[in-house]
């Protein structure tokens, strides 16, 4: 029993695989929990109490040649069920692309699948990817704090 999640074209998974074997990593930022109040991001509805996967979980990054995209597996072993119709959340890391090589909207989708056995169960396609900005101003004041006093301050 397992999720793929593909993600759109240019972003990568945290690690990414590398080639030539592009073999496939365990994912570093993974979590079983979602967490709702995670600073400077807009997450899914607050409305809704979303449940954690089951233990045991484990995450896998992956390539695919013939569809030239990452994606990560989210493998649910053991007698863990996971029903339909309940409200599942849970966390992975990706890193985005840079500006220049952000997709098209037509290509910035991202896709899902439930696997069971190598065999698709369940598949959701064209859900809309989220669009990057570039930062348009940036202003830093420093201080020595090992002195307490200022410097010269930049603006």
């Amino acid at each position: 029993k397992a999720l793929r999640i593909w993600l759109p074209k240019n972003f990568l998974p945290n690690p990414a695989p590398r080639p030539p074997l592009y073999t496939a990593l365990n994912c570093v930022d993974f979590s079983l929990k979602y967490n709702p109040n995670r600073e400077g991001v807009d997450g899914f509805p607050s409305t809704i109490s979303y449940i954690d996967i089951p233990s045991g979980s484990y995450c896998t990054t992956h390539w695919d040649k013939s569809y030239g995209q990452y994606y990560v597996s989210v493998s649910i072993d053991g007698p863990q069920l996971v029903d339909s119709g309940w409200d599942y959340a849970f966390e992975f890391g990706a890193t985005n692309p840079s500006i220049e090589n952000m997709p098209p909207p037509d290509e910035n989708k991202w896709r899902v699948e439930t696997v069971m056995e190598n065999v698709i169960l369940h598949l959701k396609t064209g859900i809309q990817g989220y669009e990057l900005e570039q930062i348009k101003l940036v202003g830093v004041d420093y201080e020595d704090t090992t002195k307490r006093r200022t410097l010269h301050p930049t603006q």
